[in-house]
Order: C-alpha cells, then structure tokens, then sequence
C-alpha cells in the first residue's frame, strides 16, 4: 500500500506541475502574441513523464522484492543450520556466519553482558571470513566503542541505527577500521531485561534500512531464549576460534 501511494503521488504531482505551468503560459500570453505551440507536444511529454516515474517505482518495488526474497533465503539457512544444534556457542557462531555471508553486513558481533564477565562472537567478511569469540571488554578491539555503543543502544531501547560513526560526537576520539561506517546495535532482552546486543555494522554510510532492522528483531528473537546458556559461558572460558 506504501508504494502505491509514492506512485499515485508521483503521478499527481505531474499533473499539477503541468496543469499550473501550462495557465501561467496562459496568462502571459497576450492577443498580439498568441501561443503557438503543438497543441499535442505537452501531452506527449506528460505521458513519458509519468511513464519514467512509473518504470522507476516498479523498479524500485522489484528491487525490494528481490531483497526481501533473498532475506528470506538466509533466514531459512539460519533455522536450518541450528535446528539440531545444542551448543549456544556454535549457534550464535552460526548465526553470524549467516548473517555476514546473506544480509550484506561485513561486521557481525553478538555481545553477552554480566557485571563480572562478557561473552563476545565477533565475525568480520573482507577479504575472507574471520571469527573470533572472547571475554575481552571490547568490540574490535576497543573498550571505548563497546562502552558507547552499548550505552547508546540502552537510552535507546530499540535497534539503534547509526547512519554515520563519523558523524556521531560520541566517537569523536575513536580510531575505526574500515569495515565500521554504518552500525546498527539491536539490544537483545528476555523478560523485559538486556542481556546482550546485536551488533551489525558496513564500511559504507547510510547502508542499512528497515528491512535490516527487521532482520536484526528476529534474530534477536531467536538468540534471546539462550541468554541464560551465555550466563553460564560468561564464567567459564570461551573457545577461541579464528
């Protein structure tokens, strides 16, 4: 219903614009210099107009379809890939091999918070798929941008979408590497509490949407009735794997 609305006001739009463009033509025009014009060369370009705009819509409506079945194609491999599985920690290693190789993020992490301990999965997809799981108090590697990030997300209580971190003052003094330009931070609850966060992130500004949000609230879905499981690998040292 949304893009048949952007279509029907793209198309009123034109007409309008033509409609007053061509009375104020009208109006100027005077007796002694009469209008002379094809009487069909207006309604030949108003049609190629509305016919562009047309083309344009529909070819954004398939671009989203192609996405969203794309989307639905990794959702598919990630219940697949994790229906037989009991180990929390594969599973959620699993999840962000999915999530980096089907839904176009090329940093992935899944961050398990207590006040005496963390369990952090962080993938990153550049030139191959590297996978790295500890108890360090950092993502990529820097405390600073775990602190702000998290705490950003928890004013925020929803998915905290960050078009640009060079746009953002908090990360003013942070040095990030390439594959850190748009971030998107999902804080994962179970029974109205945090457990943990969600974290996608692209080397390009502006990346991700809402279907990436959507995505991103499914997932979390699925991860937090293991939050108890990560409570129990918080306090016991996690398998590194790289």
């Amino acid at each position: 219903m949304d893009i048949e609305h952007r279509i029907r006001n793209r198309i009123e739009a034109i007409l309008t614009n033509d409609e007053r463009n061509y009375a104020e033509i009208k109006r100027m025009a005077t007796n002694d210099e009469p209008l002379e014009a094809d009487s069909f060369a207006e309604e030949r370009n108003l049609y190629r107009r509305i016919i562009s705009s047309y083309r344009s819509a529909v070819s954004e409506v398939n671009k989203l379809l192609e996405e969203n079945v794309n989307f639905l194609s990794g959702f598919y491999r990630i219940v697949e890939s994790i229906k037989e599985k009991d180990d929390f920690q594969e599973i959620c290693s699993q999840i962000i091999d999915c999530v980096l190789e089907d839904f176009g993020a090329e940093y992935c992490s899944l961050l398990f918070k207590e006040d005496d301990g963390s369990l952090c999965l962080e993938g990153i997809n550049e030139d191959r798929k590297f996978l790295r799981i500890h108890s360090d108090a950092s993502l990529l590697g820097s405390e600073e941008f775990e602190r702000q990030l998290t705490c950003m997300a928890g004013e925020s209580s929803e998915c905290l979408s960050i078009e640009d971190v060079y746009k953002e003052s908090r990360f003013n003094t942070l040095d990030f590497p390439g594959v850190v330009r748009s971030v998107l931070c999902l804080p994962i609850t179970l029974r109205q509490i945090t457990v943990g966060f969600l974290i996608l992130s692209h080397s390009l500004p502006r990346y991700f949407h809402n279907n990436h949000i959507r995505i991103l609230k499914i997932l979390g879905n699925i991860i937090a009735p293991g939050a108890q499981i990560a409570n129990v690998w918080i306090h016991r040292e996690p398998r590194r794997v790289q």
